[in-house]
């Protein structure tokens, strides 16, 4: 499994940094997230769909997309967000990685597969969990 760096912040009034465990567990709990990636017209961060296993994101995209050009062998980052509609709490989840493309989708578990349009081919991506932080949101 990949080696986990944080970061050394001091966090602002209301964020309470957690520990990369707890931000691993948040990131298996979870489907969807924004890959961020350098284009050739500047910074992108755009929805994907992801799935987790060994300390790996693993995520495809169409073989003619923006991500296939430019994020394959890049430093690319992966960010969660999750807000409780009322109470204005929740966190943060911050990723940095190399993302590698791969000959074929790997098999991982997953009670809900992800549809797939017939005749559209996929670029299967994994990003190796190198350095991750978060935070917990408190209400003020």
């Amino acid at each position: 499994m990949p080696s986990s760096r944080t970061a050394t912040k001091t966090p602002s009034p209301g964020r309470r940094p957690l520990d990369p465990r707890t931000c691993r567990a948040l990131l298996a709990s979870q489907r969807e997230g924004r890959l961020g990636y350098t284009s050739g017209r500047g910074h992108r961060a755009v929805p994907v769909h992801y799935k987790t296993e060994d300390g790996y994101i693993f995520l495809r995209t169409a073989d003619y997309n923006e991500i296939a050009q430019y994020a394959p062998g890049a430093k690319v980052s992966f960010d969660l967000t999750h807000r409780a509609d009322e109470a204005h709490e929740g966190w943060e989840i911050h990723v940095v990685g190399v993302a590698e493309p791969l000959e074929e989708e790997p098999e991982v578990d997953d009670e809900e597969p992800e549809a797939w349009p017939a005749g559209v081919r996929a670029l299967a991506l994994r990003i190796p969990v190198t350095e991750i932080t978060g935070v917990e949101i408190a209400a003020h």
